[in-house]
């Protein structure tokens, strides 16, 4: 599994509009991607998606640029460290790899 950071942005006279586009969208979220947590500031959001493939990053932007347009949204591929998850080990072995 791929784990993505979504940071989503928006002007405060959208706020209303965007709050309501948002409920909307996220009951039709593509299956391939499962919405793990949602941290939400003032006019800002940072979500964290799970998807099968390293491709979800362009599927998570279109999907929200498609259905809540006046939100601006920022992709990044992201590695889970806590709770540890098997990237995190993958990464101590390629390092302790490198130095033996």
């Amino acid at each position: 599994m791929t784990f993505f950071i979504a940071i989503h942005k928006w002007k405060r006279e959208d706020d209303l509009v965007v709050s309501k586009d948002v409920l909307k969208a996220i009951q039709s979220i593509p299956k391939d991607l499962c919405l793990c947590a949602s941290y939400v500031g003032e006019l800002e959001a940072w979500c964290i998606y799970e998807a099968k493939s390293k491709e979800a990053g362009e599927l998570i932007e279109k999907f929200f640029e498609e259905n809540v347009p006046k939100m601006e949204t920022e992709v990044k591929p992201v590695l889970q460290f806590a709770p540890p998850s098997k990237d995190l080990y993958v990464i101590m072995y390629n390092l302790l790899k490198s130095t033996v």
